[in-house]
């Protein structure tokens, strides 16, 4: 295909077929801040660009072609955040904007289908950061989005291939996934049956008697408003309290879904349990998701001790006996924020964390940091190896050794510059086991760990 790429450090990220003859080719710079989509002729290989898209400030967010939808005509819906907000656009089959066809202020997160006999795209958006629902729009002009799903919590949907029919799937705090088959013309739905309910497991989870999270908003050293969550048994004073996080950016852990993981298993054990997302997470828009480009690991720290201050202020937690715990980029963000000066944390749980972001996967570091050589001052405060002096607190490092995303070789050179700094740490190794440590016991054997280390290091 003649897709011009004697340029060099250029990436080809995705392919796609458009029809039978026409393969759509993403382009993408090596900075991640200029995009091309190269329509390309199976059968003369030549190719004509049919959409372009910069940023002078942030990334561009080339996963999102993903979503696009192709109509048989020719036109075409792109996602983008190009305006601030991740938004649905028509163009025309020769790559002309046709207008924006989703509102302003929202974060579109998928887009399902598209009937082509009633011109309607179906589509997913975050009405807040905790929650998904599921809308319809007309392809026509000054249509306004209706909401199609029923019932506050996380929304998502399979459609028919003709766009008539949707399976919604509902699941929040309280309920399981629900599954309803719905029969949709144009903008109407009409729900025709439950296929599962999973009534059954919903009242065998009440039974053990667990709270549900209560959303919260916890504002930051400058005023701004995080997205948390918090599980707490009533009636019990001066709890300790877990901050869990992932702290990624574009990430998300706030979310009104079904999800019973370890966190239960803390709360049970008879801590509180506060879940954050600070600044550079998902779903408030493109500044909020680019707060922390460029200088990944500070504003995070900042957000999440100014978290874990707010929860230390609260009459039933003891703001004396917190700790923090990362997985990932979490396990990062975790060592990070203990190596601020004067955090409150008296314990911190790292798993598998990336160290030294030039030790890191190119093309996620680069799409957040740019390259060394126009970043190096972003670098070096990023680095852990850089702050092993600066650690304070009880801290427990887990890691696989077979670990193939963040690479073993990122807690071992920690560590040395731990030892080299005269800090003390406690480490757990697991052979051969990758980036989940889900080998054989492994995971059960891990958390077991984690709870009797934060029995002694609180």
């Amino acid at each position: 295909m003649q897709v011009n790429a004697d340029q060099s450090d250029v990436y080809f990220p995705r392919l796609r077929w458009i029809d039978a003859n026409t393969l759509a080719v993403l382009k993408l710079n090596r900075d991640q801040t200029k995009m091309e989509v190269l329509a390309c002729n199976s059968k003369t290989t030549v190719s004509h660009p049919l959409y372009k898209e910069e940023s002078k400030q942030y990334f561009v967010d080339y996963a999102l072609f993903d979503e696009w939808q192709w109509l048989s005509d020719g036109r075409f819906i792109v996602l983008s955040e190009k305006d601030g907000w991740r938004r649905a656009y028509l163009y025309s089959a020769q790559g002309v904007q046709q207008r924006a066809l989703t509102p302003e202020g929202i974060d579109v997160t998928a887009l399902y289908a598209v009937n082509e006999k009633t011109q309607t795209l179906y589509y997913q958006a975050a009405d807040k950061p905790s929650t998904r629902q599921i809308y319809a729009v007309s392809l026509k002009p000054s249509a306004v989005s209706i909401q199609l799903s029923a019932g506050e919590g996380t929304h998502s949907a399979r459609f028919s291939k003709d766009g008539k029919r949707m399976i919604d799937c509902y699941q929040s705090f309280e309920t399981p996934n629900r599954y309803t088959l719905c029969k949709v013309e144009g903008v109407k739905c009409k729900v025709e049956r439950e296929l599962l309910t999973n009534d059954s497991l919903q009242q065998a989870w009440k039974a053990n008697n667990l709270p549900e999270p209560q959303l919260l908003q916890i504002p930051n050293k400058n005023g701004q408003l995080l997205e948390a969550m918090l599980l707490q048994r009533q009636g019990q004073s001066q709890q300790q309290l877990v901050i869990m996080h992932y702290s990624g950016p574009a990430s998300q852990r706030v979310l009104n879904r079904w999800r019973k993981r370890f966190e239960y298993a803390l709360v049970e054990a008879g801590y509180a349990v506060l879940i954050v997302d600070p600044r550079g997470t998902d779903n408030r828009g493109r500044a909020w998701r680019n707060e922390t480009y460029m200088n990944l690991g500070q504003k995070e720290a900042e957000d999440l001790i100014a978290a874990a201050q707010w929860a230390g202020g609260q009459p039933n937690i003891d703001a004396e006996r917190m700790a923090i715990l990362g997985w990932s980029y979490g396990g990062y963000q975790t060592l990070m924020t203990m190596s601020q000066k004067g955090h409150p944390f008296k314990a911190g749980v790292a798993i598998a964390p990336v160290t030294d972001w030039r030790l890191y996967n190119s093309a996620y570091t680069e799409r957040y940091m740019r390259r060394p050589q126009v970043n190096e001052r972003g670098y070096e405060a990023a680095s852990l190896l850089n702050r092993a002096a600066d650690l304070t607190g009880n801290v427990l490092i887990i890691h696989g050794t077979g670990d193939d995303n963040v690479h073993v070789q990122h807690t071992m050179q920690y560590i040395d510059a731990l030892v080299q700094a005269d800090k003390q740490f406690e480490m757990q190794l697991y052979t051969d086991d990758n980036h989940h440590l889900k080998k054989d016991n492994n995971a059960m054997h891990m958390h077991r760990r984690i709870l009797r280390f934060l029995t002694v290091a609180l």
